[in-house]
């Protein structure tokens, strides 16, 4: 009987800690409130045009600035809306006399984003909040609104696609430094001033994060899980007692 009691006590042991164990594996937001985070950074960016290629990227490059809204559902998916922009340059070889450099097109334009981000690190090595340093990949469409040369300076809205990496230092649960790298692509914003249709785009910014309320993720576990759990331990609680009164 001894022998019964002392099997008994460790199944149920066993399912407890089972259950424990499983908690650690997949973490959510408590309330759908939390996680929401704001974000800017600054930066420069360079136009990838054949007229800025052959005339050195180099002289091409533009400052640039972004602000972002955004939520993170786990410590791996999350999404943001982003506003960017500034300027950008064209050194087109349209100039005169012909063949030259000298006609050069700064466009005042912004952009908005919608990005899906996914945390590698969280995805590899599990969520820790400790963690100094997380590395992340994002992507997503975009609208560019600017006035196209050549058409009595309408304000056109130009389809764009991006992707990109972004590092972040984790100073504590409320703020990150953010450092980002995308690329973008789009319908030239230059019109008949540009020898191609389209545009390339390649940035890099420095930034800052903050989480409202701080980065707040519990342990998960699914409701059948639970119920089954609970069911075996009922179970076996039935069994000891019995064994117990045995």
């Amino acid at each position: 009987m001894k022998s019964k009691l002392v099997i008994l006590s460790l199944m149920l042991a066993g399912a407890a800690s089972t259950m424990t164990a499983q908690t650690k594996e997949k973490f959510v937001s408590e309330s759908w409130k939390d996680n929401f985070f704001i974000s800017a950074g600054v930066g420069g960016q360079v136009c990838v045009n054949p007229d800025n290629s052959d005339y050195g990227l180099g002289h091409a490059i533009t400052p640039l600035i972004h602000v972002s809204v955004g939520k993170l559902f786990t410590p791996t998916w999350g999404v943001r809306g982003q506003v960017a922009g500034l300027w950008s340059t064209l050194y087109s070889k349209y100039g005169q006399p012909a063949g030259t450099y000298n006609e050069i097109k700064n466009k005042k334009y912004f952009t908005l984003r919608a990005d899906a981000m996914y945390n590698v690190s969280n995805a590899i090595w599990g969520y820790n909040p400790e963690r100094l340093f997380n590395f992340s990949v994002f992507a997503g469409p975009g609208l560019t609104f600017a006035k196209t040369y050549g058409k009595q300076d309408k304000l056109d809205a130009l389809i764009n696609g991006s992707v990109g990496l972004m590092g972040q230092f984790n100073i504590n649960k409320y703020i990150d430094i953010n450092i980002e790298a995308r690329g973008e692509v789009m319908p030239s914003m230059f019109g008949k001033a540009s020898s191609a249709y389209t545009d390339g785009a390649v940035s890099l910014t420095a930034g800052v994060t903050y989480t409202f309320g701080g980065k707040n993720f519990v342990p998960y576990i699914a409701k059948l899980d639970v119920d089954a759990l609970n069911d075996e331990i009922n179970k076996y609680r039935s069994e000891l007692a019995q064994a117990q009164a045995d």
